[in-house]
């Protein structure tokens, strides 16, 4: 019977009206009232404008959460703000899981007793106390070691951490935020991951959309990195400019997301002097360039220095290494 009357489908409809009814009620331009370091969010799109409506519910729960996507697509700051909305009293911890190494990792993570080895000479926390009341951010994890997966595993079951050097354990109470921008589960059919970790973590996912499928941010993030740049810059009647240059933007490709169009503004600005016309007719040149032209001459730019090109771009060397071999250059 609920099947004929289209029940389910109805009942779609509304779940569908609801979110997009909770999306209009964010704000384009995210911004902290109060003095406790929330961080500005952009959210123009209407996906994006889904996701930060969904993950203000979630803040609310104590799920662990597990934030994917490409490099620059603002997994970082999501992980900020959730834990911002959160209301939870503690620190923001971050760890980047593929920096600490295997010999370290229990002293870093688990703290030690004074005189538990050479060289300690004071009791000390570690990351996971640190994290207490408030959030333990795992950055990178797709790139943890086995002894790191392992003690995080154990960390994530027990909720319990024993110091170096001392018999009891400790009661830890942290909200996990986890990210990546590789594919878990293709590292776990690679025997890379360890699938029960990945099922601990992955409690909640949302995976955040590259630039390219949430073009409406770019217009406005090049608005916010122009008022950082210069509180003048969307006044003084260059608002006609600044919506050319947003125009250009979006029919370009941006593989390092956010952080590479960021690397562009800041570059633009400075190679025309801070005039905006002279941006917009840079930019012209440049984009009617095909993309092995772009990136030739970027590359040139450097010097063929393909780490300081990655740190331009905000994308990884690998991704360097893999455009020169796609462009044959």
């Amino acid at each position: 019977l609920f099947d004929e009357m289209d029940v389910p489908k109805r009942v779609a409809q509304v779940d569908k009206a609801i979110a997009d009814f909770k999306a209009l009620a964010v704000p384009d331009i995210i911004t902290d009232r109060s003095d406790n370091g929330m961080p500005t969010i952009i959210v123009a799109d209407s996906k994006m404008k889904e996701i930060v409506a969904y993950t203000e519910h979630v803040a609310r729960s104590e799920f662990n959460v597990l934030l994917t996507g490409e490099t620059g697509t603002g997994k970082d700051l999501l992980a900020r703000y959730i834990h911002r909305i959160s209301n939870r009293r503690g620190r923001f911890v971050v760890v980047n899981a593929a920096a600490i190494p295997n010999d370290m990792i229990e002293s870093e993570l688990f703290g030690y007793k004074k005189g538990a080895f050479t060289g300690a000479g004071e009791d000390r926390k570690g990351l996971f106390e640190e994290a207490a009341d408030g959030t333990f951010y795992l950055n990178e994890i797709a790139d943890a070691t086995p002894e790191f997966q392992a003690k995080m595993l154990e960390v994530i079951e027990t909720r319990q951490i024993r110091r170096l050097g001392e018999n009891k354990n400790r009661n830890v109470n942290f909200r996990l935020i986890a990210a990546t921008n590789h594919n878990l589960s293709q590292r776990i059919r690679e025997n890379r991951f360890r699938s029960d970790l990945y099922h601990r973590l992955n409690e909640i996912p949302i995976e955040l959309p590259p630039l390219s499928e949430r073009t409406d941010d770019i217009p406005a993030l090049l608005r916010y990195f122009l008022s950082l740049i210069s509180h003048a810059a969307n006044g003084n009647g260059n608002g006609k400019y600044i919506e050319q240059l947003g125009q250009m933007f979006i029919r370009r490709e941006w593989s390092g997301n956010i952080r590479e169009l960021r690397s562009e503004v800041n570059r633009l600005w400075l190679v025309s002097h801070g005039d905006l016309t002279q941006m917009v007719e840079q930019a012209s040149k440049e984009i009617s360039c095909s993309p092995r032209d772009e990136f030739l001459r970027a590359l040139k730019g450097t010097g063929w220095n393909r780490r300081e090109l990655a740190r331009q771009l905000g994308v990884s060397e690998a991704t360097i290494r893999n455009r020169i071999k796609k462009y044959n250059l």
